[in-house]
């Protein structure tokens, strides 16, 4: 791809400069630090998509929205849920943490049990996981933006 941008730069004391430069786009590489804050940033985005369509929240609503900020310790659903389900995510069994086609999951957990599932569908490709955060990270791999894609929470 060979796209020619061309970007103002700013003098120390925030004045506009008079050079310009032009980067070729196509021979930009992106740091490992700014992919790792993309996936941060996607997880983020599908865990809000995910709650709002859970808790049926206007498409306006943000992950800062019911915070009183007058108050220091002041939260809201959104944002304790996501805690809740990072802390659930660093802390589980490895095994727990995998997605799983439903006949793998029944082979490797055959017994029943009461941990909360999540059923995650990306173009009618079905896995199940016990990791709500596992499941977004499956997710956030794809095209998620424009992919179909879904996220139900199951019982067992």
């Amino acid at each position: 791809m060979n796209i020619k941008k061309s970007v103002s730069f700013m003098n120390e004391d925030g004045s506009d400069s008079d050079d310009n430069a032009t980067i070729d786009i196509g021979e930009y590489i992106i740091s490992e630090e700014d992919k790792e804050c993309e996936i941060y940033t996607s997880v983020m985005n599908i865990f809000l998509m995910y709650y709002k369509n859970l808790y049926k929240k206007d498409n306006g609503y943000t992950l800062f929205d019911d915070i009183d900020f007058d108050s220091k310790t002041s939260t809201n659903g959104a944002l304790e849920l996501f805690y809740c389900e990072i802390h659930n995510y660093k802390t589980c069994e490895e095994k727990h943490k995998i997605l799983y086609k439903l006949e793998e999951y029944k082979n490797a957990f055959p017994e029943q049990n009461n941990m909360t599932l999540y059923e995650i569908t990306i173009n009618n490709n079905i896995r199940i996981t016990h990791s709500l955060i596992a499941g977004i990270l499956y997710i956030s791999e794809f095209d998620w933006m424009i992919g179909k894609w879904a996220i139900n929470k199951i019982s067992r």
